[in-house]
């Protein structure tokens, strides 16, 4: 997708546009492992020795439901922003 984006892009600022993206994509990164994290711990708890297996799946299915949910919004806004675009053959 970002090869397909940057073919888009005039040649003299292609150098730009793939800093951008290699940028963003790291950003993107980052902040996404953090949201997760944050949303794991946030959603443990202290509990007996016997129940921190449910307890971590609990909180790691809160951090997953993010995820899926991000994940799908960036899937739709990807797609409409998409389906606006010309074909560059045309």
């Amino acid at each position: 997708m970002a090869a397909d984006a940057l073919s888009r892009v005039p040649a003299v600022d292609r150098p730009q546009a793939s800093g951008i993206v290699q940028t963003v994509r790291q950003l993107g990164g980052t902040l996404g492992v953090a949201v997760i994290g944050t949303v794991i711990l946030s959603r443990q708890r202290v509990v007996p020795a016997a129940e921190r297996a449910h307890a971590a799946a609990e909180a790691m299915r809160g951090g997953f439901l993010v995820a899926a949910g991000t994940f799908a919004i960036g899937l739709v806004a990807g797609a409409l922003l998409l389906a606006g675009r010309p074909d560059p053959g045309d």
